[in-house]
C-alpha cells in the first residue's frame, strides 16, 4: 500500500464538494413569470462588443445553456446585459424568486472567476431596482437562488429581469433559468438562498492544528525580564505586566489618499479605524501611473499623494507602493500609449524608465517597498513588443533610485495550485527569470482576491510550500479581499485565510484591498459597512490579530528577580510595580535578537524643555511655561536665544531677545544678554553641565539661573527693541539629585510655515522609559479668548531624524479616551469633542525629542504646545 498524500486528499475533498454543488435544490411551486422551459430564449442582448449563443451543456438538470461573451473591458454591469420584460403586472411587496446555474469559461478578472449581476427593475428611467445582486462565478457550475421582494408595483411589461455582464472581458454560461412569483403567500425567509462555502471551513478541519503549531514555532519567541534594585541586586516578588503594543508581522490595507489628508468627520473616522486595525498600508490607486501622471483627472494629484504618504510614515505605518509598471496598454499612461505604432515607438522603454525614476525619487523617503511589476500573466504588451529583458531593467531602475526598498513581482490567480496551473507556472517562470538575470527582486506578491469559491486554506499553504521550493523569496499577500454578501462565510474565510497565511514562515505580511464599504472596489467585500458598523469579518479579524495573536502577561518576579514568558514578535511595554512605585520599559521581541531584558528600578525624568518659534507681540508673543514638582527647590537654567541660532543655519532670528520670568502674574526676573550681570561664568558652567550649546561672549542672547520652588512658571520672550524673529526658549535641569524635578512645558507661540513652524523639544534621561503627553492646541485656545489661532494643528514627535508619532485631530488616536484620562490626571484642560486640536501620549525611551507643530492645511496661527510628564 502507498500512503495517500495530503494533496491527493484535498483533491478528493474538492471533487466531493463539486458533486454536492451539482445537486439541485428544491423550492416551492409558484407562478412563473415566463412560461417557456428555456426562459433565457426570450432575453435580448444589449451592449457591444458582446455575443450570446445557445450551446450544448452537461449542466445539472439541463442539456443546453446560453454562452454570454463580454468582448471588451467594461465599466458598468449594464454595459452588457440580457434583458426581458415581464409580460404581466407585478405588485409591491410581492415575493419573487430567481434560480439558475452559471459558470465561468474564460475570464481576465483578478479573482480568477467571472461576474454577473441580477437585477429586477422598472423597465424605464430611472430603472428603480427591487433586486441588485452581484454574483461571482467560478469554473464549476454553481446553483444561484435569490429570493427578493418587489419594492413598487408595475403594469404589464413595465418590469424586467436583467442579467448584467459588463465587467472585464469574460465568457460565461447560464442554464436552468427559472423566475417565479409567490405573491404574498410566502416570505423571503421561506425560500432557499444560495450560500457559498469552501473546503476546510469546518472547526475540526485537520489543517488547523498544523497551522497553530507553525504559528507557535515561527511567530513567537521566549523572553526574560530581569528586575534589579539601584545596587544591581535582583528584586523578588515585583509585579510584572507585559503589554503588547504592535505586531512585527505586517497587517496592512490599501488606502485612499484623500481620506488621509482632507478634513471631515468621516475622514477622521476613516483615519481612526485605519490606526486601530493596521500597521502597514499603501495607496490603492494614487501611485498607479495613470493617476501619478494625471490621466485620471484632478481627483488624483501628486501633492495630495505625497501628503498621504507622509501621513502614513508619520503614523508609523510600513508603506508600500503599487505599482511601478503594469505592462498592458490599458494600464499604461497616455504619455506612453500615444507612442504605440508611431515612429517614436522605440522610445517607450526609456519613457517607462523615466516614469520609474520620477515616482521612486519623489516617494522614497516614505516607502519601504514597491510592486515593480504587476500582473504580467495578463498584461504583457510591453514584453511582447520589446522582449522580456525590459522587466529586469525595471527592477534595476527602481533599485538605482531606492537602494533599500523591497522590490516585488505581483500577480493574481497565483494562490491556489489546484485551480490555475498555467498561471502558477507563469508566475514561477517570471520570478525565476528575474532572479536568473540579476534583477534585484526581493519578494513575490499574491493578490488573493476571492469570490464565491475561495481558495481552501490547505491549498493556500500547499501553494506557499511550493513557492518556497520553486522561487525561494519572501511572500506578501498584497490585495486580499473576499467578495460575498454571505457575511458569515466572509467572516469564517477571513479568519481561516489569515490563519493559513500567518502560519507560513515565508509570509511577511497580509494587505487587505480596502476595509470600508464606501471606499472599496467591491463594496460587499469590505469589513466595515458604510455607517462604520463592523461586519462579522471585522470582528473575526480583530479577534485574531488583537486577541489570539496578541500577548498580554501578568506575574511576579521569582527569587532571582526574573520573569519569563513567550510572546508574539513585536513591540511591548513592560511595567514593574514594587514598593508602591511604578517603572516602565519598552522592548522589541524579534527572531534572532536578544530576549533577556534588564529593568532596574529607576525612573527617568525630563531634564530639558525648549521651544523654537517666531517671537512676536500681543497674542503672538512667545510664552513658555514649565512646572517644577517635588519637595525643596530646583535650580533651572533659562535661556532666550536669538542671534546664536544663526550658527545653525537659521535666518530671521530675533536680534535682541528679552526674557521675563513669572510666577503667576508676579515678575521674578528679567534679563537682556547672558554674561553682562556678573553671573556669566555660572551660566556657562550650567550650560555645559546640562549639555546645552555654548553662547558667544557678549552676545545679545539672554539667560539666567533661577532657584525655584514647586509650582508653575512662565517665560516671555520678546524683542527688547520691539523687533520680531525666530527665538529659542530653553529650561534646563543642570544639577542632579535635587529633590524637585522639571516636569512640564507649555509654550504659546505663532506657528508659521517652513522654518517658522513651532518646534518644542525635551530630553528624557534614565535607563528606563517614561510616559509623555504631547499636545498642539489651536482651536481650543478660543475658549481663552485667544484670536488668530492655528485652525488645524498637525503634531509630529521626532527623535533624531526618525518620526515617532504624529496626530492631526486628537480623536483620530486609537484610544482617545486614554488621552482624556491622561490629560485629566496631569491637570491639562480638556479638548473639545470634534475639535482639530492634536495630541499624542507615548511611553518613550531616554533621549532627545522634538515636537513639530504646523498647519495640516498649510495654515498659520497661534498654537499652544504642551509637553507633560505623565509617568508615575
Amino acid at each position: 500500500m502507498h500512503a495517500r498524500s495530503p494533496l491527493c486528499g484535498l483533491i478528493l475533498i474538492l471533487l466531493c464538494l463539486a458533486a454536492v454543488m451539482y445537486s439541485q435544490t428544491p423550492y416551492p411551486a409558484g407562478t412563473r413569470y415566463f412560461s417557456e422551459s428555456d426562459q433565457l430564449a426570450g432575453f435580448s442582448l444589449v451592449g457591444s462588443p458582446a455575443s450570446v449563443a445557445k450551446v450544448p451543456s452537461s449542466g445539472p438538470g439541463f442539456s443546453e445553456a446560453w454562452r454570454l461573451a463580454t468582448l471588451a473591458d467594461k465599466q458598468n454591469p449594464w454595459d452588457v446585459q440580457l434583458i426581458r420584460n415581464i409580460p404581466g403586472a407585478v405588485a409591491k411587496n410581492d415575493v419573487a424568486f430567481v434560480r439558475f446555474y452559471a459558470r465561468a469559461i474564460e475570464t481576465t478578472q483578478e479573482t480568477g472567476g467571472a461576474s454577473l449581476v441580477v437585477y429586477a427593475q422598472k423597465g424605464s428611467a430611472d430603472y428603480d431596482k427591487s433586486l441588485s445582486q452581484e454574483l461571482f462565478l467560478t469554473t464549476d457550475w454553481q446553483e444561484y437562488m435569490i429570493p427578493f421582494t418587489w419594492t413598487a408595483s408595475y403594469g404589464a411589461s413595465q418590469a424586467q429581469i436583467v442579467l448584467g455582464a459588463g465587467f472585464k472581458r469574460q465568457l460565461i454560461e447560464i442554464g436552468g433559468f427559472d423566475t417565479i412569483s409567490y405573491g404574498t403567500t410566502l416570505k423571503e425567509s421561506d425560500l432557499p438562498r444560495s450560500k457559498s462555502t469552501y473546503v476546510g471551513r469546518e472547526p475540526t478541519a485537520l489543517w488547523r492544528a498544523a497551522a497553530a503549531a507553525r504559528i507557535e514555532q515561527h511567530r513567537k519567541g521566549a523572553f526574560t525580564v530581569e528586575v534589579t534594585d539601584s545596587l544591581g541586586n535582583p528584586v523578588a516578588g515585583a509585579t510584572i505586566k507585559v503589554r503588547m503594543q504592535r505586531h512585527a508581522f505586517e497587517f496592512g490595507t490599501a488606502v485612499v489618499a484623500t481620506r488621509l489628508v482632507e478634513p471631515s468627520s468621516e475622514n477622521t473616522r476613516y483615519r481612526r479605524i485605519l490606526l486601530e486595525n493596521f500597521n502597514a498600508a499603501g495607496p490603492e490607486n494614487d501611485l498607479k501611473a495613470l493617476a501619478w501622471q494625471g490621466d485620471w483627472g484632478p481627483g488624483f494629484n501628486q501633492d495630495k499623494t505625497l501628503s498621504a504618504l507622509s501621513w502614513l510614515r508619520d503614523h508609523q505605518f510600513t508603506v508600500r507602493g503599487h505599482v511601478l509598471v503594469w505592462p498592458g496598454w490599458s494600464n499604461l499612461p497616455k504619455s506612453i500609449t500615444d507612442l504605440k505604432g508611431t515612429a517614436n515607438q522605440s522610445t517607450i522603454p526609456n519613457k517607462v524608465l523615466q516614469h520609474i525614476e520620477n515616482v521612486v525619487k519623489a516617494t522614497r523617503e516614505y516607502l519601504a517597498e514597491w510592486d515593480v511589476l504587476n500582473e504580467p500573466f495578463a498584461n504583457h504588451d510591453l514584453m511582447d513588443l520589446f522582449g522580456k529583458q525590459i522587466q529586469v531593467d525595471w527592477f534595476k531602475k527602481a533599485r538605482e533610485h531606492h537602494p533599500s526598498a523591497k522590490l516585488f513581482l505581483n500577480d493574481y490567480g497565483n494562490d491556489n495550485i489546484l485551480r490555475d496551473p498555467a498561471h502558477i507556472a507563469h508566475f514561477e517562470e517570471t520570478a525565476n527569470y528575474l532572479k536568473a538575470n540579476n534583477a534585484p527582486i526581493t519578494g513575490i506578491g499574491l493578490q488573493a482576491h476571492m469570490g464565491g469559491n475561495p481558495t481552501p486554506p490547505e491549498a493556500l499553504v500547499a501553494t506557499l510550500d511550493r513557492y518556497a521550493t520553486t522561487i525561494g523569496l519572501p511572500v506578501r499577500i498584497t490585495e486580499f479581499d473576499i467578495n460575498t454578501r454571505d457575511e458569515e462565510m466572509q467572516a469564517d474565510y477571513t479568519r481561516d485565510f489569515y490563519t493559513a497565511a500567518f502560519s507560513h514562515p515565508s509570509t511577511v505580511g497580509i494587505q487587505m484591498w480596502g476595509f470600508w464599504e464606501s471606499e472599496h472596489w467591491f463594496p460587499a467585500a469590505a469589513m466595515y459597512r458604510a455607517d462604520w458598523s463592523p461586519k462579522p469579518a471585522a470582528l473575526a479579524y480583530r479577534k485574531l490579530v488583537f486577541e489570539e495573536w496578541w500577548t498580554n502577561l501578568d506575574g511576579n518576579t521569582d527569587g532571582a528577580g526574573r520573569f519569563s514568558g513567550r510572546g508574539f514578535f513585536g513591540d511591548y511595554i513592560i511595567t514593574v510595580e514594587h514598593s508602591g512605585k511604578r517603572f516602565e520599559k519598552r522592548i522589541a521581541l524579534s527572531p534572532g535578537s536578544p530576549s533577556t531584558f534588564s529593568l532596574p528600578l529607576s525612573s527617568p525624568k525630563l531634564v530639558n524643555l525648549s521651544t523654537r518659534a517666531p517671537a512676536r507681540s500681543g497674542n503672538e508673543t512667545l510664552i513658555g511655561g514649565f512646572t517644577v514638582r517635588g519637595e525643596g527647590k530646583k535650580r533651572i537654567l533659562i535661556r532666550g536665544v536669538g542671534p546664536a541660532l544663526g550658527d545653525f543655519g537659521l535666518s530671521g532670528q530675533l536680534a535682541k531677545p528679552s526674557i521675563k520670568l513669572y510666577s503667576g502674574e508676579t515678575l521674578l526676573a528679567t534679563r537682556l544678554g547672558w554674561d553682562q550681570s556678573g553671573d556669566g561664568a555660572s551660566i556657562a558652567e550650567a550650560a555645559s553641565a546640562a549639555g546645552a550649546f555654548a553662547l558667544k561672549p557678549a552676545s545679545p542672547d539672554a539667560a539666567l539661573i533661577a532657584t525655584l520652588a514647586s509650582g508653575g512658571y512662565s517665560l516671555h520672550v520678546t524683542g527688547s527693541d520691539g523687533g520680531t524673529g525666530i527665538a529659542l526658549f530653553e529650561a534646563y535641569e543642570f544639577v542632579e539629585n535635587e529633590p524637585a524635578n522639571l516636569v512640564n512645558l507649555s509654550t504659546r507661540a505663532f506657528a508659521g510655515k517652513d522654518a517658522n513652524i513651532a518646534i518644542a523639544g525635551f530630553v528624557i534621561k534614565g535607563v528606563n522609559s517614561r510616559r509623555i503627553l504631547v499636545r498642539g492646541v489651536g482651536p481650543g485656545l478660543q475658549a481663552f479668548n485667544v484670536s488668530g489661532v492655528l485652525a488645524r494643528p498637525y503634531l509630529t514627535l521626532v527623535k533624531g531624524d526618525k518620526v515617532i508619532a504624529a496626530n492631526g485631530g486628537w480623536e483620530a488616536n486609537t484610544d482617545a479616551q486614554d488621552l482624556v484620562n491622561t490629560s485629566q490626571r496631569v491637570g491639562a484642560f480638556a479638548l473639545a469633542p470634534g475639535s482639530a486640536d492634536s495630541a499624542i501620549v507615548r511611553t518613550l525611551d531616554s533621549g532627545q525629542y522634538s515636537v513639530l507643530v504646523r498647519g495640516a492645511d498649510g495654515g498659520t496661527g497661534v498654537v499652544l504646545v504642551e509637553i507633560y510628564d505623565a509617568g508615575s
